[in-house]
């Protein structure tokens, strides 16, 4: 990463602390989470783990088995597909184990002898938890990487909420993550509303993106292009370097396209169906964004956290 590092340090310093702690609560919260959690959700012809035939074999972690052994994909080859090396590399890239441990982690540790907690402040924890593993995962990441931090900075600010929200659609479509589970201290936490950014309303129109996406096949491969394109929008103004930003969104464009015409010809129309989705996204995170901001103004929101830095970041 070139340029301006210490913008991002107050904000990695706490990233480096909340992974610490988390390691701590980790043995705690292990054997409630292998309570509160059950079996993947199986997509028309992919495999149970929404992974197509032909990403097979990728070292991808999943959240359900042993949660201490490293899991490999176990689907049979289709040797004459070819699959982009860049969408292979993308899938390696995700560790939904170490999403959903963090979760349930944080939802057990938080509310371990307590008697009642506060389920709008432990939901925007959550998302504030989420929102770390964003900025970790995208500053590791082709492209984005390569760019200076005050683009990065503007590329995230804008996208956050929509990846939020796509990240809860691949977890409930690919790894079966449930509506709610039972907190340590017997209250229900509502897991859909985190996909929700906390506005119930919005369920009806989450579960009709969920069915899009369930009859257009959508799997691993398309989940982390869509949500390269998220990140990468050329469109994101004040960016100094475009042209690296443009490069990359093109690039996965062009991967996706190929991906969804090599691997799912079946499929009428797949990729421009796809990319209609993204504005739904933006839509419904946009929002999300709104109502968790004027609860913040009410001081209902936790403040002087990352999730609250975004809300503010494109108000000024």
């Amino acid at each position: 990463m070139r340029g301006g590092r210490n913008k991002f340090g107050p904000m990695y310093k706490r990233d480096r602390a909340r992974k610490l702690q988390i390691m701590r609560q980790r043995q705690l919260a292990l054997q409630a989470l292998r309570g509160s959690i059950g079996g993947g959700v199986g997509i028309g012809t992919l495999g149970s783990d929404g992974v197509s035939p032909q990403l097979q074999g990728l070292d991808y972690h999943q959240p359900y088995s042993s949660m201490h052994i490293k899991q490999e994909i176990q689907i049979p080859q289709v040797s004459s597909l070819t699959v982009s090396p860049m969408i292979r590399e993308f899938v390696q890239s995700i560790d939904d184990r170490e999403w959903q441990t963090s979760l349930f982690s944080l939802l057990q540790s938080q509310s371990y002898n307590q008697c009642e907690v506060d389920l709008f402040e432990l939901m925007c924890k959550v998302l504030d938890q989420n929102l770390f593993s964003q900025v970790d995962w995208a500053r590791n990441t082709i492209f984005f990487k390569d760019l200076k931090v005050d683009d990065q900075m503007k590329l995230l600010q804008n996208s956050w909420s929509d990846m939020l929200v796509l990240d809860h659609i691949h977890q409930r479509l690919h790894n079966g993550l449930p509506d709610e589970t039972t907190l340590h201290n017997g209250q229900k936490f509502d897991l859909l509303g985190l996909g929700l950014l906390g506005v119930p309303s919005l369920a009806e129109h989450f579960n009709e993106l969920q069915n899009k996406l369930q009859e257009l096949k959508f799997d691993v491969g398309d989940y982390i292009c869509m949500k390269f394109l998220l990140l990468l929008n050329p469109d994101v103004r004040g960016i100094t370097n475009r042209k690296t930003v443009v490069e990359g969104y093109e690039n996965v464009q062009a991967a996706l396209l190929d991906y969804t015409l090599t691997c799912y010809p079946s499929v009428s129309d797949k990729f421009s169906k796809l990319l209609s989705i993204i504005p739904e996204i933006h839509g419904m995170a946009a929002r999300g964004e709104e109502h968790l901001y004027i609860k913040h103004c009410a001081g209902s929101a936790p403040s002087q956290t990352l999730l609250m830095e975004m809300l503010h970041a494109k108000r000024k």
